[in-house]
Parts: structure tokens; C-alpha cells; sequence
């Protein structure tokens, strides 16, 4: 028995051992599973016992008992130096951890209060990291390392988009982000999106208005312009952003929502008469 063994080894802890090591033997299944032939061979269960046994000397009803503080902590630092040398325990805790902690973490997070607090210390907490070159540094690196791996890079794909579509699928997520966009790019209408709306004006009874700015969406689609009264729609493409094949996809998924859709190219606005019969011809 070496040294520091001999200085914890009192004789308050070796008969604390020895009642635990009792109560475990008075236990039919216990004695049954320990007596398995393959039970020495079996370095999971081996991981599992020596867990279970750590964990009924350090707690009581699921809280810490005081009365063992200073006796067991040096075994118990031993014992867990075993266990994790063990490669399928540690791969066995890891997904367990990490499941327990991802319930708890939504739990938590359902609660406003929680979720405002844990926000600002987190800013806090970011902003002091990246104050610090090396943390940088060795962030990047990692982040790197990481998105090297295929695997990693198509499961956070998958990820982001699963997340991606639920956030926007909140009407009122959509409206607030599209209004934020919209400002840091500077949005409005173009030259030939100009054009086209004073040649809708000059036209007699129509109430077409220009909703291009994200002001308004179906679906997941912001139309260019919109007539509200009569649920129509028309679309301004340019030949250096859209292909030809768009043009039916783009009028059935309006039509799925219930509104009819022209599409205007822009190359048509050099001739503004065609287009002009083009919206009559469509809606008259």
C-alpha cells in the first residue's frame, strides 16, 4: 500500500467500506452478477459496478452526505481514473451527458426570465474570450478541424436548415428580420422596377402596388408587384438572375396560395406597349 493510500486508510473509512461492501453483498442480483464467469472479462461491467458503488458511499437519497466529506474523496478519484480508462464507458457517458443536458438546457430555455439572464452573462462572457488573441487563434483553428470532416460539415448542414426553416416559418420573425435586411441592403426598386410600376400607373383601373422591399409575403416568396383587390400578382425577372424554367414554378406556387402571376422579363420593357398588352391580354 502506497504512502498517500496509508494516510487515507483510517479506520473510520475501512469500516465505512466494509458496510457498503456488505449491503451490496446482501443483494441477491448482486451476488449473482459478480459471480458470472465472464464478469473480470467484462470491462464494461466492471466500469458500471465500480460507478455504482462510488455513487451509493457519496450520496443518499440523491444528495450528498456530509458525513463522508474527506473520507472517500481520494478512492473515489482513483476509482473514476478506471472508469474513464475504459473507451465504451466513455463513449457511453458522452451520449448519456449529452441527452441529459440537451433536455435540461430546453427546459431551462422555455423560461423567459432564464433565457433574457443567460443571454446577457453569455455576451459578457463571449466579449471577454475574443478580447484574449490566443483564444481566437485556437478558436479558428478548431472550427476549422471541424468543418474539414464531411461528416460534421453534412450533419450541421442538416442542422441549420431544419432550424432555418422553423425560425422563418414564424410570421413574425420573417417580418422583423426581412425589415432588417431590407435597411442594411439599402432595397428599393430599381431602374427597370421603376419603370414597370409607372407603366401599371398609366394603365385604367388597376391597383397595383409595389411590395419588392419585403413588405409583404406569400409563403416564403416576396412578389414584386400586387393587386390585393383582385389577389394578382406580377413578377419582374432579369436574365441575368433567372432562368426560363422558374417561370412555372414561380406561377404555380402563387397559384397554390390563390393568386394569378404574370411574369415580365426585362428585356420586354424595351418595348413598353408589349407589356402592356400583355397585362390586358392576361386579365381581360
Amino acid at each position: 500500500m502506497n504512502t498517500a493510500r496509508q494516510a487515507t486508510w483510517t479506520p473510520e473509512r475501512r469500516a465505512l467500506q466494509s458496510q457498503v461492501l456488505k449491503q451490496l453483498w446482501e443483494t441477491p442480483s448482486f451476488r449473482k452478477l459478480m459471480h458470472h464467469k465472464n464478469v473480470h472479462n467484462n470491462p464494461m461491467f466492471v466500469a458500471k459496478n465500480i460507478h455504482k458503488y462510488v455513487k451509493s458511499r457519496f450520496a443518499k437519497n440523491g444528495t450528498f452526505n456530509p458525513k463522508l466529506k474527506g473520507k472517500v474523496r481520494p478512492s473515489h478519484s482513483r476509482f473514476m481514473k478506471k472508469i474513464w480508462q475504459v473507451p465504451q464507458y466513455r463513449t457511453q457517458q458522452a451520449l448519456h451527458g449529452r441527452s441529459v443536458r440537451s433536455r435540461r438546457m430546453k427546459q431551462l430555455w422555455r423560461d423567459p426570465m432564464f433565457r433574457e439572464r443567460a443571454s446577457k452573462r453569455g455576451a459578457i462572457w463571449c466579449k471577454k474570450l475574443w478580447a484574449k488573441p490566443q483564444f481566437r487563434v485556437r478558436f479558428t483553428e478548431l472550427k476549422r478541424q471541424l468543418w474539414s470532416d464531411p461528416q460534421f460539415r453534412a450533419r450541421m448542414s442538416r442542422t441549420y436548415s431544419r432550424s432555418s426553416k422553423r425560425m422563418w416559418a414564424d410570421q413574425n420573425f420573417r417580418k422583423l428580420n426581412c425589415h432588417k435586411i431590407a435597411v442594411g441592403l439599402h432595397v428599393r426598386p430599381n431602374k427597370k422596377e421603376i419603370q414597370l410600376g409607372q407603366l401599371l400607373q398609366e394603365m385604367p383601373n388597376q391597383n397595383w402596388k409595389y411590395v419588392g422591399d419585403f413588405k409583404f409575403f406569400i409563403g416564403r416568396k416576396n412578389p414584386d408587384f400586387i393587386d390585393f383587390k383582385h389577389h394578382r400578382i406580377i413578377e419582374l425577372f432579369g436574365r441575368h438572375w433567372h432562368k426560363a424554367s422558374e417561370v412555372a414554378s414561380r406561377i404555380n406556387y402563387f397559384k397554390h396560395f390563390g393568386y394569378d402571376c404574370l411574369v415580365i422579363w426585362d428585356s420586354d420593357l424595351l418595348l413598353p406597349s408589349g407589356v402592356i398588352k400583355a397585362v390586358r391580354k392576361k386579365w381581360t
